[in-house]
């Protein structure tokens, strides 16, 4: 159906009722010029002009689908209150998040140009083959549903960079995830998955992936050819090990493996050497391994609620390290001369007494719940200090010389 040349530039299309019917996903996806198109009751779309393919805004108002009262019919079916506006990117963006929905609506599928799809927050339990209408859709937002089945068809949407599918009900991933090659961004967390395919090994663009609060055990070997992923949650999970692949992603940044068993760490870990924040909280070490000494970047240290007596004095050689949470162990000692760490937990462990000397930078320091009868050795020299916590101790006396801590927040 040609329409493109029967109508000015931004024209307003303002057909009856119904008359809609013989108008194709084809005939809509041409009309670039058109400003405002009422379909029904009020139900207008605008569709973007050609100048918004290089992300120029449009010199009229930025468009936007809206339905004026409870909403509109389309295809015989009531249509939801719908609006999409070019966001802050130049995206075209649908959004239809908190709505309560228990599926997509049909009439989403006619805005074929819908660059960003927000389903957020409803209770919504499957994608269906549909989805691939939306042939420009480059972010989709499906989180917090009750999602049990995705589409195979998944993969035919090739523009797709972003998909949020945390907190539904899968047990799978479909093997399609494979085509999906233009995919930065993915999140499965907070599901029921026990597995995933060895199919997103080849999904070789992600920078991000997240898995956190699952059944995980472990992850396919074909992992280990996401060289690019620079941020990897694996928390919450039920690994008794670091998997191997995980020693050949290389270009891991951020590395997030806390709520799981683990109680030691690989030696080929040594191969991320780009790691800048690592997460073991909440497993099963007795001490700090001296495989993370390797990690020369590392800026931030999460061992908190393990099982560490000690803390070796060679991590004192991690230079870099800015945050260091030790909270919910046996420590007895802090053997650290770090005088370039600004944030330190030491919170609910076995302290008497320790020493802040050497760690003269600190803004943040929280030693509670110890057995401390004295402050901190050197606290007061703490020039840069602005939090300070020692409840839950044993101390008496607190020197008049806090008043040197003029950044200290009360």
């Amino acid at each position: 159906m040609k329409i493109q040349n029967a109508v000015p530039e931004k024209a307003t299309l303002l057909p009856c009722v119904n008359a809609y019917e013989g108008l194709t996903h084809d005939g809509l996806d041409e009309l670039t010029n058109i400003a405002i198109m009422d379909l029904n009751y009020g139900l207008k779309a605008s569709l973007r002009p050609d100048s918004m393919v290089n992300e120029q805004l449009p010199r009229w108002p930025s468009p936007r689908w809206e339905s004026s009262g409870v909403g509109g019919t389309l295809l015989g079916k009531t249509a939801p209150r719908m609006q999409a506006i070019v966001n802050k990117q130049g995206l075209i963006e649908v959004d239809l998040s908190r709505r309560n929905l228990t599926e997509i609506p049909s009439n989403v599928y006619v805005l074929m140009r819908t660059e960003v799809l927000n389903v957020s927050n409803n209770r919504i339990r499957v994608i269906s083959g549909r989805i691939t209408c939306l042939h420009r859709l480059q972010v989709l937002k499906a989180e917090k549903n009750q999602i049990v089945d995705i589409t195979d068809s998944l993969g035919n949407c090739v523009h797709l960079q972003m998909l949020d599918l945390s907190d539904n009900l899968l047990t799978y991933v479909p093997r399609s995830i494979s085509m999906l090659r233009n995919l930065r961004v993915l999140k499965l967390n907070h599901n029921n998955l026990d597995t995933v395919p060895h199919e997103i090994g080849d999904v070789v663009s992600l920078k991000q992936l997240e898995m956190a609060h699952n059944k995980l055990w472990h992850i396919p070997i074909n992992f280990q050819k996401l060289t690019n992923v620079k941020q990897l949650t694996l928390a919450k999970n039920t690994f008794d090990q670091i998997p191997v692949c995980i020693c050949r992603m290389k270009s891991t940044e951020a590395l997030d493996f806390h709520g799981n068993r683990v109680s030691h760490l690989p030696d080929d870990i040594s191969d991320v050497k780009g790691l800048k924040e690592l997460s073991l909280a909440s497993n099963r070490f007795e001490i700090i391994p001296l495989v993370i000494l390797t990690f020369k970047h590392l800026h931030s240290l999460d061992m908190s609620y393990n099982r560490l007596k000690e803390i070796p004095t060679q991590v004192s050689k991690l230079s870099k390290l800015r945050m260091l949470l030790l909270q919910g162990n046996s420590l007895l000692s802090l053997p650290l001369r770090m005088d370039g760490l600004y944030y330190l937990n030491v919170a609910n462990n076995k302290l008497v007494n320790f020493s802040v000397v050497h760690i003269r930078q600190l803004r943040y320091l929280n030693a509670s719940g110890n057995s401390l009868e004295n402050m901190p050795l050197g606290v007061y020299n703490l020039t840069q200090l602005e939090t300070l916590k020692v409840n839950g101790n044993q101390i008496t006396y607190v020197s008049q010389d806090i008043i040197l801590l003029k950044k200290l927040k009360v």
